[in-house]
């Protein structure tokens, strides 16, 4: 619809738009085949002063079954380099605008 402007209940890529609070949170879930079901949350929160902002990025992963556990115990290793760099990349897009 929009590149930009999302609305809960859109679909993003392989998610779907949960909520969006603008300026402060962003709650996808995905859509993709899992073995259990997976959102990510990014939320901006003031620090210090206020003058600030701090994002915090949340994964969150409810495996079904033995086999969505051994699934999220073979991802793990590529999120912790994924996740950290999704977050800084967003982090420079925001910085740069």
């Amino acid at each position: 619809r929009h590149p930009v402007d999302l609305r809960a209940g859109e679909s993003l890529d392989f998610w779907r738009v949960v909520r969006v609070d603008p300026d402060r949170q962003l709650v996808l879930e995905a859509e993709m085949k899992t073995s259990g079901r997976a959102w990510l949350t990014w939320r901006i929160e003031p620090v210090g002063d206020g003058s600030g902002r701090e994002l915090h990025q949340v994964a969150f992963f409810a495996p079904k079954g033995l086999v969505g556990r051994v699934y999220w115990a073979l991802m793990v290793p590529f999120h912790s380099l994924i996740f950290p760099r999704m977050a800084r990349a967003i982090v420079r897009r925001v910085e740069g605008a």
